[in-house]
């Protein structure tokens, strides 16, 4: 009775550790793939940006985004954040996980809005194809991430 008892015991290890590794892998996933596309919205945007402005507003940190007022600001602190704007912030609720794609500069709705146009749109367009694939492929486990 002890050795199926400590089997099961050891069975429940596996599968909280399969648990803890699955949900860390996601997490990283989603993190990736926050960071391409807005690498690409960036890159590829079809408008031209004058100032930099709408660009650089583009970001995945949307927790640092909501600290950070456009009217308020000028645009070299804008500039100044890139870096932080750029880190992907997940946010949790239950079992459910996600992050934002977002630009923060108001005007960005109109641009999204002209005919030929997108501000995050294209991106999101761009990547909805692939992110099965994106996700089969980097959320493999291996045996030995749960030795780790």
């Amino acid at each position: 009775m002890s050795e199926g008892l400590q089997g099961f015991t050891e069975a429940m290890r596996t599968m909280d550790k399969l648990v803890d590794v699955g949900t860390a892998k996601m997490e990283q996933v989603l993190e990736y793939v926050l960071r391409e596309m807005c690498n690409y919205a960036k890159r590829n945007g079809p408008f031209e940006d004058h100032t930099a402005n709408l660009r650089n507003s583009i970001g995945i940190n949307f927790t640092h985004m909501k600290q950070w007022k456009a009217s308020e600001s000028g645009i070299e602190e804008l500039r100044t954040l890139r870096s932080e704007m750029e880190k992907p912030v997940l946010e949790h609720e239950g079992n459910n996980v996600w992050g934002y794609l977002y630009a923060g500069m108001e005007y960005a709705i109109h641009v999204e809005r002209l005919d030929g146009y997108w501000v995050l749109q294209g991106a999101i367009d761009f990547y909805e194809p692939a992110l099965n694939q994106i996700f089969r492929q980097r959320l493999r486990i291996q045996p030995s991430d749960l030795r780790r």
